[in-house]
């Protein structure tokens, strides 16, 4: 159910990018995606000086995706802006709407391994932001009391590395600000929070209980537990 009359909204994002603005276009289905895609395949086509905008432009959600459309939208330098912690909020709703095409739903694995670049968010106040949940989700698709068990097309599970990076430096990069942020870097803020355990190292379902001990500020320490 597209929002604007697709041709409208195509036009739309043509007008932004001219302008120097990056779009942030939200694609729920199967379809959905597909018409993004192919607004943004004519829109590269008739204007190549926008290839390697600094801002790219992202895609909300892309909750269902088929295979083919993959490498479309990995050639658009599209960033897929993704909620891992909806997995677990929507399996349910997902089986019973669209049964074993749920195999498109959330496709992270798929979507890394095709070259599109992930930005990971909660999609706060429609999910919790706790962003320990967000990457125990990414890395388990199971919810928080271990169901399903191996979790939910495990295929499409992320490494906690690289849920860590969406989160930080893919959210970056979709802003445009990953020569100041995202990372810890010298030159770069200081903005980071200190964990109470090493979420790289401990089993995965554990991730959702490891709390903050200190958050730094632009080098300033702001919170300490």
């Amino acid at each position: 159910m597209p929002l604007q009359p697709v041709d409208e909204l195509a036009r739309t994002i043509e007008r932004a990018n001219l302008a120097g603005l990056s779009v942030a276009v939200h694609a729920i289905g199967d379809r959905a995606v597909r018409e993004i895609v192919a607004i943004l395949e004519g829109l590269a086509s008739g204007h190549p000086q926008l290839a390697g905008q600094q801002v790219p432009n992202r895609m909300e959600h892309v909750q269902n995706i088929r295979p083919k459309d993959l490498a479309r939208l990995a050639a658009l330098n599209v960033v897929a802006s993704v909620q891992p912690i909806h997995v677990i909020d929507d399996m349910a709703m997902i089986e019973q709407s669209v049964g074993p095409r749920g195999r498109f739903t959330y496709v992270f694995r798929d979507l890394l391994a095709a070259g599109v670049p992930l930005a990971l968010g909660s999609d706060c106040p429609v999910a919790d932001p706790n962003p320990m949940w967000g990457i125990h989700a990414a890395v388990t698709r199971q919810r928080r009391d271990g169901t399903p068990p191996g979790g939910w097309y495990p295929a499409q599970r992320l490494a906690v590395a690289e849920a860590v990076w969406g989160l930080t430096m893919g959210a970056a990069h979709v802003t445009g600000r990953s020569h100041e942020l995202g990372s810890i870097r010298p030159g770069k803020l200081a903005d980071l929070v200190v964990l109470d355990r090493d979420i790289l190292a401990i089993d995965p379902m554990e991730i959702a209980d490891a709390q903050v001990v200190m958050t730094v500020l632009d080098g300033e320490v702001v919170y300490r537990r």
